[in-house]
């Protein structure tokens, strides 16, 4: 079961609870792991997951970027 929301919903949420939008940025693709460098040998991800697990994370997040499942927003409100 799932309780995530759309990005433009989370949006409408946050500014009808009476905040005002500054930044709004769509960063998925910048911040996917398809783009960034493989983790080092003692990152705490390779330590706690092992490699074949953590391979298995990344190629399930890079299958639900392709598949417009997940976004990563960076956004910006105050409260009026």
């Amino acid at each position: 079961m799932s309780f995530l929301r759309a990005p433009e919903n989370i949006r409408s949420l946050v500014t009808g609870f009476g905040f005002d939008e500054h930044a709004w940025n769509v960063v998925t693709e910048a911040a996917s792991s398809a783009t960034a460098p493989p983790a080092p040998p003692h990152a705490i991800q390779r330590l706690i997951m092992g490699d074949d697990r953590l391979a298995a994370v990344q190629a399930a997040g890079r299958r639900n970027i392709a598949e417009d499942r997940v976004a990563t927003i960076h956004a910006v409100f105050t409260k009026r």
